[in-house]
């Protein structure tokens, strides 16, 4: 569903991308595919029992922990790429 969404944007010259997305992107478009791939996710790994849910929750927690800590981690790299330009230690 996305891959197909994405390669069409693909193929689209960049001032056909907007109005594509406004009327595309709407918020009916996206409340029914959205609970449409809730049931479907909800069918195929929570009523089987998969254990996929929580490798699918630790996955987005980390990514949203990797996120939210890199505005911090890249000043700290910028730093010390600055201290080691001027011959400090760090």
């Amino acid at each position: 569903m996305a891959s197909t969404f994405l390669k069409h944007i693909g193929t689209l010259k960049p001032t056909e991308v907007l109005p594509y997305l406004k009327s595309t992107v709407t918020w009916e478009n996206v409340s029914t595919r959205g609970a449409k791939w809730v049931h479907e996710y909800k069918k195929a790994n929570i009523d089987t029992g998969s254990s996929k849910p929580l490798k699918d929750v630790m996955v987005s927690v980390f990514c949203v922990a990797y996120v939210m800590a890199w505005p911090t981690e890249y000043s700290h790299w910028k730093h010390a790429q600055e201290a080691r330009k001027k011959g400090e230690a760090h």
